[in-house]
């Protein structure tokens, strides 16, 4: 961020709803706020107060982002783990505002070494033995979001132009795939993340902290497992089976659903993590093909971007 940036960056200030609900939820008032960005329709700031102390506040701008911001402070309210930000404070009623502590000094992978990736690993398994106190949706919402193998079968020449197999290795596996995402189980009563990425990690204390819950839904583990070791791996992270292996099932549905994805990369924000699912994709159809056992070297696209 430049000087002139960081200058307007703390002059700003939140609305003043937000403000006030910040002042009741910590027993104290900000001396200085100094926004993090926005990130969709919700804004994001870190506040200092009288003792240098500081925090974390994030809050939303529009009625989706307010929704989602309901979701996660869902979490906040119903779980405690070692997987979580301290949270300081919140509201759900009129203009939800979440406080948690600052992490401005931890670490924001990539990239990745074995300590970094067993802390994660550690924090998924405390996230997916939590069971919220109150009612979260259920994964079993989202399968028809991420089984997209029927519908690239109806598209398969826009599949195809994507050059990420050949039409004859698209011929030999697509019943094999498309049965392997139909044996999928998305149910379960674990608590999962569903949006887990570099960004959405903190490292501190030699801690894995999971932030950013608008996505959290109750399911599967593997589910959560499966849509987290692409990215992963795109991040310079280990190939997904080296973590998962034998999940013929989920391999296949994120092998699609990244595909699907990367149909419609238009539609994706230039940033991060969501500039990629081409790539995504690639690494996912791959994991399935070696775990469904079909020859990965004969048909499967070499993409070097």
């Amino acid at each position: 961020m430049g000087t002139e940036q960081q200058l307007l960056a703390t002059m700003a200030r939140p609305e003043p709803e937000v403000e006030e609900a910040v002042c009741r939820l910590v027993h104290r008032a900000p001396i200085e706020w100094q926004i993090r960005g926005n990130y969709g329709s919700s804004e994001q700031w870190t506040v200092t107060f009288h003792d240098g102390s500081s925090a974390f506040v994030k809050t939303a701008r529009d009625r989706e982002e307010a929704h989602a911001l309901r979701r996660e402070l869902t979490v906040y309210e119903s779980v405690e783990g070692p997987f979580l930000p301290k949270c300081l404070g919140l509201q759900c009623f009129c203009q939800p505002v979440l406080v948690l502590e600052d992490l401005s000094d931890a670490i924001c992978p990539p990239p990745w070494d074995p300590t970094r990736i067993f802390a994660v690993l550690r924090s998924l398994d405390a996230t997916h033995a939590a069971r919220p106190r109150k009612q979260i949706p259920s994964a079993a919402l989202l399968r028809d979001q991420f089984c997209c193998w029927n519908r690239i079968a109806s598209h398969r020449e826009h599949f195809l132009s994507l050059n990420l197999c050949s039409s004859s290795w698209l011929d030999n596996a697509l019943d094999t795939i498309l049965a392997a995402e139909q044996r999928a189980v998305f149910e379960g009563s674990s608590l999962l993340h569903m949006d887990l990425c570099g960004e959405n990690i903190r490292l501190k204390d030699g801690r894995a902290l999971l932030v950013n819950w608008s996505h959290a839904c109750v399911g599967n583990p593997d589910l959560d497992m499966a849509a987290f070791l692409p990215i992963l791996h795109l991040e310079g992270g280990p190939p997904p089976e080296q973590i998962l292996p034998g999940r013929t099932d989920f391999a296949a549905v994120f092998s699609g659903y990244w595909a699907e994805q990367a149909m419609n990369h238009a539609h994706w924000p230039e940033s991060g993590r969501r500039s990629h699912p081409l790539q995504l994709a690639q690494i996912a159809l791959r994991w399935a093909a070696m775990e469904l056992g079909f020859d990965r070297s004969m048909g499967l696209g070499q993409l070097n971007s």
